[in-house]
């Protein structure tokens, strides 16, 4: 019995990361379609996602109230024995889903013009006041990719404003600082990793 616990466990696990990287491809799909949106003619402005987002956050935080559930179903049932796993899950999902849903924060756009661009500078600080970064295409020195799959650029001081596939039309930005910068890239038709 103890056996087929985890095992069920083990695959509800898994099958919620299927489903969640399934959705995050099929956003990172829908997100590189469509039109840039413009402000005020001069300005571009990209968003994140925010349905992506909610749902998101909104799954995290679904899994997190069912393994609260189930930790407190195994604490009421068999005491300490079945309950760590379950309320390890509520513990680390729970705080990530509630604090995704700063993210819907006009705050994470990424702003640019002819002269530069404007965004948040990581993902994990609020991005306000020293959150946000105005870096000029002419002090870009570094642009890549991290390990998450995110953009950046850099400038000499280490300043670094962040988007990722999250962002509704993010190739237009890409595209954006290619044509500002060619000499960051190595490869004409792509970015760096």
């Amino acid at each position: 019995m103890d056996n087929l616990f985890y095992v069920k466990t083990a695959l509800g696990g898994l099958l919620g990361w299927v489903l969640v990287s399934g959705f995050t491809l099929l956003i990172k799909w829908l997100n590189s379609r469509g039109k840039i949106q413009t402000l005020y003619s001069k300005h571009s402005r990209i968003r994140q996602n925010r349905f992506f987002i909610f749902i998101l956050s909104f799954l995290l935080i679904g899994f997190a109230a069912a393994a609260g559930y189930i930790a407190y179903y195994n604490y009421m049932t068999f005491r300490y024995s079945r309950a760590y796993l379950p309320a390890a899950g509520f513990l680390l999902l729970m705080p990530i889903g509630l604090l995704m849903l700063v993210y819907l924060r006009q705050s994470y756009d990424v702003i640019w013009d002819r002269i530069g661009l404007e965004g948040p500078s990581s993902y994990f600080a609020p991005a306000i006041g020293r959150g946000r970064v105005r870096l000029l295409f002419m002090d870009i020195i570094e642009a890549g990719t991290k390990a998450d799959g995110s953009y950046y650029v850099q400038d000499e001081a280490g300043r670094r404003v962040i988007w990722s596939y999250i962002y509704h039309n993010y190739h237009h930005l890409n595209d954006a600082i290619m044509a500002a910068r060619p000499d960051l890239f190595n490869d004409p038709g792509g970015w760096p990793d």
